[in-house]
C-alpha cells in the first residue's frame, strides 16, 4: 500500500506541517521523560524496600537474641549493623533528591502529554474540519500555547544520548512523515 503524500493544495498545509513537527517533538519528550520517571521511581522503590528489609531483619534479630543465649552477641551485632544500614539509608536517601526528581519528571510528562493531545487535536481539526482561517488560527494558537508551556519547563538533568536515540527511533516508527495524511 502506497503512503499518502501531503496534498499540495491543502489550505492549511503550512500550519499542519509546523504542528506536526511539534507533535513529533511532544511525542518524543513525553516518551523520554516517561522512561526517566520510571527509572527514578524504580530507584526510589528499591531504596525504600532495602530500608524496610534492613529494619525488619534487625528487629527480628533483636527479638531472637533472648531465645538463643549462645548466639546473643552475634545476633545483637548483626542487628546493630542492619539497624545502622537502615538508619544511614534513611538519612542518605533524601540527599539524592529522588522524590523531587520524581515530582519534576511527573510534571514534565503531564505537560508534554497535554501538549501532545492539543497538537493532535489541532492537526485533526485543521486536516478535516477547519471552516475558516480564524478557526485554524485559534486551534494553532491553543496547540502552540500548550507546546510552549511544556517546552518552557527547565530541564535540569543531563541528557541521556543512548536513550534519546532509542526514543527518536521509536517515534519515527510510530509516527512516520505521512502520519497526518494517513492516520489522522
Amino acid at each position: 500500500m502506497a503512503a499518502a503524500a501531503a496534498p499540495a493544495t491543502h489550505p492549511y498545509l503550512e500550519e499542519i506541517s509546523r504542528l506536526f513537527y511539534n507533535y513529533r517533538l511532544a511525542q518524543f519528550n513525553r516518551r523520554y521523560y516517561t522512561v526517566l520517571l520510571e527509572r527514578a521511581r524504580t530507584r526510589n522503590l528499591w531504596t525504600q524496600v532495602s530500608i524496610g528489609v534492613f529494619t525488619v531483619t534487625a528487629a527480628a534479630l533483636f527479638s531472637l537474641t533472648p531465645s538463643f543465649p549462645s548466639l546473643s552477641t552475634r545476633l545483637a551485632q548483626a542487628a546493630a549493623v542492619l539497624s545502622a544500614f537502615a538508619f544511614v539509608a534513611t538519612v542518605v536517601a533524601p540527599v539524592f533528591g529522588w522524590n523531587q526528581t520524581i515530582d519534576e519528571l511527573t510534571t514534565r510528562v503531564h505537560a508534554w502529554h497535554y501538549a501532545e493531545r492539543q497538537l493532535e487535536s489541532a492537526l485533526r481539526f485543521l486536516h478535516h474540519s477547519a471552516q475558516s482561517k480564524r478557526d485554524a488560527e485559534l486551534q494553532v494558537q491553543f496547540a502552540d500555547e500548550a507546546f510552549r508551556t511544556a517546552d518552557g519547563i527547565p530541564d535540569t538533568s543531563k541528557q541521556n544520548m543512548k536513550l534519546t536515540r532509542r526514543i527518536r527511533e521509536e517515534v519515527e516508527k510510530a509516527i512516520p512523515p505521512d502520519y497526518v495524511w494517513t492516520a489522522l
